[in-house]
């Protein structure tokens, strides 16, 4: 069992400030109270003030921090991008690419620099058919995760798009390759 220990962490204004009392312990589930100041107007519960994506992103910076303390084979992100560009994004996305290495990572997004990292990519698609909404998710690999990946970065169909896409994969996969080679 580790000793309780403070983490305390303090870059702003790009990160919120984040306080936290644990102690870990494969045996015994611990209690962990957070508090942020995401806004300068001092520290508030994390429950009360954080959206769902500020919370999704602290549980990566946690995540990420105790990956070797970790038990859970998956780790869910849903609305991870909310309120986040495309340079931020393109950085969560290979924290999650590297989380994937010990365990198994899903993540909802919109974001084409995060999308771009996944090993698996699924389009979901959403109808409603007699007053039922039903989704379906479909793989995308090749040529066609090139459109998808193009579509998400927006506007009509070009071959502009086409090539920021393209462009999205190859440095996803260079980084992999890098990263691969470094481990």
């Amino acid at each position: 069992m580790l000793a309780p220990n403070q983490i305390k962490q303090d870059t702003k204004p790009f990160a919120p400030l984040i306080e936290a009392m644990m102690s870990f312990d494969p045996q015994v589930m611990g209690i962990m109270h957070s508090t942020v100041d995401t806004m300068d107007e001092g520290l508030k519960a994390l429950a009360r003030v954080a959206s769902g994506g500020e919370t999704s992103r602290l549980m990566l910076a946690i995540k990420g921090a105790l990956r070797s303390a970790s038990v859970v084979p998956t780790l869910v992100f849903d609305e991870i991008d909310s309120g986040i560009g495309g340079r931020v994004g393109e950085v969560v996305g290979r924290k999650l690419w590297s989380l994937g290495a010990q365990n198994q990572v899903l993540c909802v997004t919109h974001l084409p620099q995060i999308a771009a990292y996944a090993d698996s990519h699924f389009r979901v698609d959403k109808a409603v058919l007699m007053g039922r909404t039903y989704a379906q998710a479909l793989p995308v690999d090749g040529d066609v995760r090139v459109e998808e990946l193009a579509a998400m970065l927006g506007g009509a169909p070009s071959p502009q798009l086409d090539a920021a896409a393209r462009q999205l994969v190859q440095r996803a996969k260079d980084h992999k390759q890098a990263g691969l080679k470094a481990s």
